[in-house]
């Protein structure tokens, strides 16, 4: 039986209040090292706790028993995450009890404004509204392609391309994985989506590829900066994949049509495919149309129900 639609909202707000909180965790040991930091612990409802603190730049997490020792933030911090979400059972970081990991004070109501909020009119200014919410506390200027994308670069080596689709949806896309075995793809394709339901993957030719959506009815800054942090570190912990499901090196020759090989190529490709469904939808529906206004010409007669509206009047 498939969850209804309420229980996969509320399993993508855990996820997103999980990433927050893996986020927060991993700038606060970036910070550490750079600062110094505090021991600090970590309590949970059922009272296991658990003591980080950093050695150099790793960071150490003591579970009284056990201890790791962790050199990547990243990694700590997601570990972090697994000891609580998987092995304590803690199913919202709400039911976690830290001084460290309070939630920030509230700013002057007068610095809460990033970008515009409302309903796009336009595809154009939906785009300009993604541009001044990553323009935010940000000193370079955030650079919109000729093809209308913002293009983000990752410790992955490959880019994430944020595309504005129409005046309510945001899309971001990036490569995973090239050269993949599609056989080993599809059943990675199906762990992956089980465990990271906000990615949608897709195989194109031998190139794996996650997106993520944003609705923007209405648009809310914050909504699209925050996922965006999150596509990026969901991506980067999928970034072993790659050798699991490579295939063989493949020589190209002329007469093979070559795939395209970056996002950017790819996101041109599915706008091209939607268009295309697009309008063939529309031809249909206007055959439809015409088919009806047949039926209701003098030679077939009224439809039944406004015969008897005839007849009653």
């Amino acid at each position: 039986m498939k969850d209804s639609w309420e229980a996969r909202f509320v399993d993508r707000q855990v996820a997103r209040a999980w990433m927050a909180f893996r986020l927060r965790l991993a700038e606060r040991f970036a910070a550490g090292i750079d600062e110094g930091m505090e021991p600090f612990d970590i309590e949970t409802s059922t009272h296991k706790r658990m003591t980080l603190c950093l050695e150099g730049s790793s960071v150490v997490i003591d579970l009284r028993t056990y201890s790791y020792l962790i050199p990547n933030v990243d990694e700590a911090a997601f570990t972090v995450f697994r000891i609580l979400h998987d092995n304590w059972q803690v199913v919202h970081p709400a039911f976690l009890v830290s001084d460290a990991l309070v939630a920030p004070d509230v700013v002057e109501e007068s610095t809460l404004m990033p970008a515009p909020a409302g309903y796009a009119e336009s595809q154009e200014e939906l785009l300009g509204w993604v541009v001044e919410a990553f323009q935010d506390d940000r000193d370079e200027k955030v650079q919109v392609t000729n093809m209308g994308t913002i293009e983000w670069a990752t410790s992955r080596g490959e880019d994430v391309v944020v595309a504005v689709h129409n005046p309510a949806r945001i899309e971001m896309w990036t490569v995973l994985a090239r050269n993949v075995n599609p056989a080993k793809a599809h059943k990675e394709i199906a762990s992956i989506s089980a465990e990271y339901f906000p990615l949608k993957l897709y195989l194109r030719g031998n190139i794996l590829v996650a997106s993520s959506t944003v609705y923007a009815r209405p648009f809310v800054a914050e909504h699209v900066t925050q996922n965006l942090g999150e596509f990026i570190a969901l991506c980067d912990e999928l970034k072993e994949v790659e050798a699991k499901i490579q295939g063989p090196v493949q020589e190209t020759s002329s007469n093979t049509t070559t795939l395209p090989n970056t996002v950017v190529a790819i996101w041109v490709e599915h706008v091209k495919k939607v268009e295309v469904e697009r309008d063939a939808a529309l031809a249909e529906l206007a055959k439809l149309k015409s088919s009806l206004k047949a039926l209701k010409s003098p030679k077939y007669g009224a439809f039944p129900s406004e015969a008897k509206r005839g007849d009653a009047a």
